[in-house]
């Protein structure tokens, strides 16, 4: 491993090389792109999902730390799955 690169949690990297190199970017630069990962019609159906889940009029973040011109589902998982 690069000396710039830490691991913080001192685990095992992946043997996998693709992944190790995956994982060694992340840690370097603290996020990927992860290209064609899921279908055009995964990304539509999320898409449907999420609006379906924001409602007619979005919460927007309420603060500059969750981004004042980004939309936020809070408690997601409330909203999702069976009714109680």
């Amino acid at each position: 491993m690069p000396p710039s690169v830490s691991n913080p949690q001192k685990r095992p990297l992946p043997s996998d090389p693709r992944t190790r190199a995956d994982v060694n970017y992340v840690l370097e630069n603290g996020y990927i792109i992860l290209e064609d990962c899921f279908s055009i019609a995964d990304s539509v159906e999320t898409k449907a999902e999420i609006d379906r889940l924001s409602g007619e009029a979005p919460e927007p973040g309420r603060n500059a730390v969750e981004g004042l011109k980004t939309n936020r589902i809070y408690s997601l998982l409330n909203k999702y799955g069976p009714k109680q």
